[in-house]
Parts: structure tokens; sequence; C-alpha cells
């Protein structure tokens, strides 16, 4: 396990999150990084809205899946990466 997820993991587990909550927040960053092929650390917020509006997404999520989708990605970038606010720029 990564630094990165390890923290992400403990992070969320001392928020009393349920373990099939703690999966879908491991694997929509796990599919983040895997969309451009590198570390989530290592990705620009503008990077993340952009990876969420692609149209190929919006068309494949129910509006439940993208609304919990955006939840990771701002808790990710606000929590773990310390950009605040940056989904709502």
């Amino acid at each position: 396990m990564t630094p990165l997820r390890k923290k992400m993991v403990d992070d969320i587990t001392v928020r009393g999150l349920a373990e099939n909550t703690i999966r879908t927040y491991i694997l929509a960053v796990k599919e983040l990084a895997s969309h451009y092929g590198r570390s989530p650390d290592c990705i620009e917020p503008r990077e993340v809205q952009e990876y969420l509006l692609h149209p190929a997404r919006k068309a494949r999520l129910s509006t439940a899946h993208a609304a919990r989708v955006w939840l990771v990605f701002f808790y990710f970038l606000d929590k773990l990466l310390w950009f605040p606010y940056v989904l709502y720029a």
C-alpha cells in the first residue's frame, strides 16, 4: 500500500465511514490515477475537473454515482492534498 493510499484509508477510517465507502473512495482515486497515468498526488486540480466533466464519463454515470465521485475528489483534494475550494473555482 502506498503512503498516500494508507493516509487516505486511515483518515477515512477515523471518520467512521463504512468499509464499502472506503472501497468506493479508493477505487475512484485509482481510476483517476489510471486515467492520467500517474500518482493522484501529481494530478492538478484542473485535471480532476476535466476528468469529472468529460462528456463520455458523465454519460456513463448515474446522478447518484456522479455525486459520490464529486464528493470523493472534493475530499481527496481538500483533506489529503490541501487544495481548498478547488472544485468551486
